[in-house]
């Protein structure tokens, strides 16, 4: 399927896209993009030479929004915290991104991301109104195929999501910093402390075991225990 046969089922789908220079992850080529609407009319003279695709999640797509797991510690515990839902990625790898339908009030698009200025800053990103994302079937910089993972897109409310993202992106950077074997009763008494005087129990339940499953450690049991 061409890049116009694709943005007018899009548009078809009530989901508003914009076009995107080809080999490209954005619209670098031009300001206020946020604002841009087309419509299935437009699509011959705007996706004319190959262009990308990019839908702008939050309020113009009906309140698609766009869970992007850029660190792969976030996609692991992704996998425990995060709703099953509709993915897209790259091809052989399609669960980078995870789409949600939100009812009611919308949540804002947030960021988490470790300091600092070298690549692979951003953790987690939870795309709603003002944000846009590649969409199949798009081209990625490096030449790979952008696809949709199976299944279909489930509906949540604002709050649970962006609640799910923010316990996606608290998992991944204990991921990140899990220590070995011989001191992680210890790592969880202390991680427990911090983040109950924050959170409430059930939430700081979820974080430990999908830390703990998608480290491979065998003593989930202990863990929660501890917690």
């Amino acid at each position: 399927m061409s890049s116009a046969e694709a943005a007018t089922r899009y548009l078809e789908r009530n989901i508003q896209v914009i076009p995107i220079p080809p080999h490209s992850k954005g619209p670098t080529d031009r300001k206020g993009w946020q604002n841009e609407r087309w419509a299935a009319d437009d699509v011959p003279k705007a996706w004319s030479n190959g262009q990308n695709i990019g839908i702008l999640t939050g309020k113009p797509s009906g309140g698609l929004c766009d869970v992007d797991k850029d660190r792969p510690e976030a996609q692991k515990v992704g996998g425990y915290l995060l709703q099953p839902s509709k993915t897209s990625g790259r091809e052989g790898k399609p669960h980078g991104h995870s789409w949600y339908f939100v009812g009611g009030q919308l949540p804002e698009t947030r960021k988490f991301q470790l300091a600092g200025d070298a690549p692979d800053r951003m953790v987690v990103e939870l795309r709603s109104t003002g944000a846009q994302t590649l969409a199949p079937p798009s081209i990625y910089p490096d030449g790979d195929a952008c696809v949709w993972g199976a299944g279909k897109i489930v509906r949540i409310s604002g709050e649970a999501l962006a609640c799910d993202v923010e316990n996606t992106a608290l998992a991944a950077l204990l991921l990140m910093h899990y220590p070995g074997v011989g001191v992680r009763h210890e790592f969880w008494m202390c991680v427990a402390g911090y983040l109950l005087k924050r959170l409430d129990l059930e939430r700081v339940k979820a974080i430990a075991n999908a830390v703990t499953r998608a480290a491979g450690d065998p003593e989930v049991r202990d863990r929660l225990r501890a917690v």
